[in-house]
């Protein structure tokens, strides 16, 4: 298994008692709060027997998410490398929705949805294209606000959430 290199350099920090592993995490955490969607900081392990002797061998996902579609929200500042993204697979394949936000916190984000074992995609309708238009939104951003709204299962103000997250100095 390929383990992860950060170029950027990131470090814990930690509020309201929590420890973050990362400024990102905590801004994901705000954006969830914003929304007024429950949700835990890495609530549960699994262990993966198929990664035995890596560092993948046991995974933590990053939020669980209660009355919610989707049970698990899993955080990577860039695109997911392949053990990152087998965890979410597999993850989904015992039961759980999965989604893989790759990426800031932000319209821009990349977001994979697992659920049965595999990744589910969004469907790009006309209706879908219109309201991308309607909104002033390209292609990515629209599918990234049709996805949140898969996994959150809320119409919340996603704008109000972003900008919370991005202006919260931590």
């Amino acid at each position: 298994m390929t383990k992860r290199i950060y170029t950027i350099p990131y470090e814990s920090v930690t509020h309201e008692g929590i420890t973050y592993r990362s400024k990102l995490e905590l801004r994901w955490h705000i954006f969830l709060d914003t929304l007024g969607i429950v949700h835990t900081y890495e609530p549960k392990r699994f262990v993966f027997p198929e990664f035995y002797g890596t560092d993948c061998y046991i995974y933590s996902p990053d939020f669980a998410l209660l009355s919610c579609p989707f049970n698990f929200i899993e955080i990577k500042p860039t695109l997911p490398l392949v053990n990152e993204y087998a965890k979410c697979r597999i993850l989904s394949s015992l039961g759980y929705s999965v989604a893989l936000l790759a990426g800031g916190c932000n319209p821009d984000v990349t977001v994979y949805l697992f659920q049965d074992g595999s990744r589910k995609y969004i469907k790009k309708t006309s209706v879908f294209l219109q309201q991308c238009f309607q909104f002033k939104l390209n292609g990515r951003q629209g599918e990234t606000v049709v996805a949140l709204k898969m996994v959150l299962g809320k119409r919340g103000n996603f704008a109000k959430a972003f900008e919370a997250a991005y202006k919260f100095k931590a």
